[in-house]
This record gives structure tokens, sequence and C-alpha cells, in this order.
């Protein structure tokens, strides 16, 4: 799912043997700047009723955590660690690209009124985990 989403967008043009680190920092630093939704169109998948940010022109910034970009850099790593086996490319680009320092979020738990809201949109939903929710 990595590859589809992240890596086929931001490098699928670039011939392994002619990628440069410049190339992977420049697509690192891109992911974590850019909502996720928007880029990848996940609002504009659901069904109309249920759409709530980018598809109405309100972004989310959905922007990816730190931790996401290093298993990102971590996919492409070992894609191209398999490319050096297979003697398509001599060196691994992706190994001397710097990440952004991981910060701990701080975390918002929901009010009583988001709280009743999700109980009850998952009970009209018919969700199978409602029970467990409630």
């Amino acid at each position: 799912m990595a590859v589809r989403l992240y890596l086929a967008p931001g490098l699928g043009k670039k011939r392994l043997d002619k990628l440069r680190v410049s190339d992977v920092q420049t697509w690192i630093n891109a992911v974590g700047r850019t909502c996720q939704c928007c880029a990848q169109g996940k609002d504009t998948r659901r069904k109309p009723a249920q759409r709530r940010c980018c598809a109405l022109g309100q972004c989310c910034q959905n922007l990816p955590s730190a931790t996401s970009i290093a298993h990102l850099r971590t996919v492409l790593r070992t894609i191209l660690s398999q490319a050096i086996t297979e003697g398509l490319i001599s060196r691994n680009v992706a190994s001397l690209v710097k990440l952004p320092p991981v910060r701990s979020r701080k975390r918002k738990a929901w009010s009583s009124d988001e709280a009743r809201r999700f109980l009850e949109s998952a009970r009209a939903d018919d969700d199978p985990l409602y029970a467990a929710y409630s």
C-alpha cells in the first residue's frame, strides 16, 4: 500500500539507476508537508453524505507523522536493497536521507458531545463493533 499511495506518485517516474539522494530527500520533505487526504483523494472516495473536508474545499491538514515518514523511508530502503542484490543499482540512496525529528503528539480526548455523535453514527451505520465501542 505504501508503494501505491506514496512511492509511485512521488518517485514512480524516476529510474532506479538515476535516483539521487536529493530526489529522495525532496520527496520525503514533500510528503511531510502534504495533506494526504487531498493528495490521495480519501475524502472524495467517501459517500457524498459522508464527505467532510477536502472534497468540500476545507483541507483537513492530515499530515503524516514523523513515524509514518520513517516507515516510508524503510520501505524505500528495502526496495533499493533488493535492487542492489539484483544488480540493478550500485548504492542505496535512501539510506543517506535525513528524516524529520520525531516529536510526540499531545493527544486530545473527545468531548462528551463528540463521543455521543460517534456512538450514534456507529449505531445508525449498524457497525459490527458498536457493542465494543459502547
